[in-house]
């Protein structure tokens, strides 16, 4: 019981810690309100170390790492309106948010996992990348697409305007190649489409949905 009391102090310090910063220093706070649906999921505090677990709805801010159970259903909703479903097993950073008038934008890290945004539930403006290991997904338009980041790496769009797909190099940085994903179509990168790319043979591996 001692030792659960210490956990919970130490998480309540946090909170205040960031919600200091928020609102006496520099560092702007934007966020999401996080629903938990089914599962189980923990979270990562900016600029701390350890996980804890959610038991209810929660706001998740810039630079929190949030993680779910494999049996989870999270849905997040962004300050814009921006709708994301969190998958089962999932793994990711909200590394920027703006939410400024003439520019709102979101940046994810999808460490692990899956995540659908919908961006036409409420005509959500915002331009949303998505980067994982070996690519940076770019949504610019009203959409509802997905991006995996698991053996493979997926990009689906089901509806609205296209997205962007930047594979990138081994160290991350520059893209060697820009695929433009359409509605109705999905692109699957295993790993040897990958070095593929990354040897700049421009594999041809945009294709129709799938009824799977």
């Amino acid at each position: 019981m001692p030792f659960l009391i210490i956990i919970c102090v130490g998480i309540i310090v946090v909170l205040l810690f960031n919600l200091w910063g928020a609102v006496f220093g520099n560092k702007k706070v934007y966020g999401a309100n996080l629903h938990m649906v089914s599962g189980s999921a923990s979270m990562k505090t900016w600029n701390t170390n350890d996980f804890f677990n959610l038991t209810s709805d929660a706001l998740v801010l810039q630079g929190d790492e949030i993680r779910t159970s494999s049996d989870a259903k999270v849905i997040m909703e962004f300050f814009d309106g921006t709708i994301v479903r969190v998958g089962g097993g999932s793994d990711l950073v909200l590394t920027s948010l703006d939410d400024s008038e003439s520019s709102p934008a979101i940046d994810v890290l999808l460490v692990n996992g899956q995540v659908w945004f919908n961006k036409v539930y409420k005509n959500s403006k915002a331009v949303i990348s998505v980067t994982t290991d070996a690519t940076s997904v770019k949504s610019i338009g009203s959409d509802i697409f997905e991006v995996e980041n698991l053996m493979d790496k997926v990009v689906r769009v089901v509806y609205g305007d296209p997205v962007k797909l930047d594979i990138l190099k081994e160290d991350g940085g520059k893209a060697v190649e820009t695929e433009t994903v359409g509605v109705g179509q999905e692109i699957i990168i295993t790993k040897d489409v990958l070095a593929k790319y990354r040897q700049f043979q421009s594999p041809s591996v945009l294709m129709a949905l799938s009824d799977e």
